[in-house]
């Protein structure tokens, strides 16, 4: 029989607000939400005094907790899997790049394989080769290329199904043909490390990219003349990620950007890298920020704080969005009947209590919460 969890208790962070009720998964769906709700044949894990919210859905993130997605090794998806359940994390796309084609395929062809326990991994974001070298960030200039089709098709191939995003810097040559490729295979196409002027970046996100990768940080910069990518990602429908560190983008930034995207087009991204250090980001030798030292849960406490949002709105650009982002809000994103059983509960100051992903607790600060059905 599929293993039932009941979550009693708790606040739910719904769609329509939150509501005092009980949660019963039935293997890795949720299947009843109610006030009344009750099943003494489920596991039970006692919510009282804490918000139940949908899983944080990570979609731009590097590595932590000792793994590596540049590139990936073997055992890393799994690893990092296992470990972000803990920041309350329970699905996650993996950031990649490599040296060479040859080592990016080589990769992706060899990681994510294991079936894992903890956090869902959802599939690859190809982040190069194919940017822009004038905006590369932390990337090194040898490990980028123009845009080829053929190249991606081989990447895409190595990927068996598991290339998920590719973001592109849509005025290199090449750049169109990769998109309608990669928009054929229902990939998602993002604008990102670009130099592109606000008509090129405008053709591109009125053709198929559809989202933006870290609004703001490695892009041609505003200017009142030419507002280039910046502009044209506000102006546009496409979903596009904010860092909320504090440092990748400022304060006042993030609050502007999010103002004019709205509750429904931002999405919180870590940007992790799988390096150690002291404060938020990470730095190359040149003083360039390569990614955030924090975890995503310390993303989403930054973002309300920062914002001044309640868990409802935050929910949407931690959870909601991101699975819109990804085309997965038919199942992933926020608690309603039918969805899958990804879960994180919250205490008042959004420290993660305990994480659970398809149904199965993955995370629990707190073992006298959780009570077996034999117990009961």
């Amino acid at each position: 029989m599929p293993h039932r969890l009941l979550i009693a208790e708790g606040v739910l962070a719904l769609p329509g607000g939150p509501m005092r009720a009980a949660l019963l998964c039935d293997g890795t769906r949720i299947v009843a939400i109610g006030r009344d709700v009750e099943d003494p044949t489920a596991d039970r894990l006692d919510a009282a005094g804490l918000t139940v919210a949908p899983g944080f859905i990570d979609i731009h993130v590097h590595g932590g907790g000792g793994a590596s997605f540049l590139p990936p090794g073997p055992g890393d998806v799994e690893r990092f899997a296992r470990w972000v359940s803990a920041h309350g994390v329970t699905a996650f796309v993996a950031s990649v790049a490599a040296p060479s084609v040859a080592d990016l395929a080589e990769a992706l062809a060899g990681a994510g394989l294991e079936a894992a326990e903890g956090a869902e991994f959802l599939g690859f974001h190809l982040e190069a080769p194919f940017i822009n070298p004038v905006r590369r960030g932390a990337f090194p200039a040898e490990w980028l290329s123009l845009p080829d089709r053929a190249v991606f098709e081989r990447l895409a191939e190595a990927a068996r199904g598991r290339l998920r995003m590719v973001t592109l810097a849509p005025e290199l040559p090449g750049a169109a043909e990769v998109a309608r490729a990669a928009e054929e295979a229902g990939i998602v196409v993002a604008l990102g490390h670009t130099d592109a002027t606000f008509g090129q970046a405008t053709d591109a996100l009125q053709g198929a990219f559809t989202h933006v990768t870290h609004l703001f940080n490695a892009m041609r910069p505003f200017h009142h003349r030419d507002g280039g990518p910046v502009a044209a990602a506000l102006l546009a429908d496409a979903t596009c990620e904010l860092i909320a560190d504090g440092e990748h983008v400022a304060p006042e930034v993030l609050r502007l950007a999010y103002r004019l995207l709205g509750p429904s087009r931002a999405v919180l991204v870590s940007d992790a890298v799988p390096t150690e250090g002291e404060g938020a980001v990470a730095r190359t030798t040149e003083g360039v920020i390569a990614g955030s030292l924090l975890p995503f849960d310390e993303h989403a406490r930054r973002a309300a704080a920062l914002l001044g949002i309640d868990v409802t709105a935050l929910v949407r650009l931690v959870s909601a969005n991101p699975a819109k982002a990804l085309g997965l809000h038919h199942r992933k994103g926020s608690i309603e009947r039918g969805m899958d059983a990804d879960l994180v509960l919250l205490d008042r100051d959004l420290r993660v209590v305990a994480t659970v992903c398809r149904g199965r607790i993955a995370f629990l600060a707190e073992p006298s919460r959780f009570l077996p059905a034999s117990g009961r």
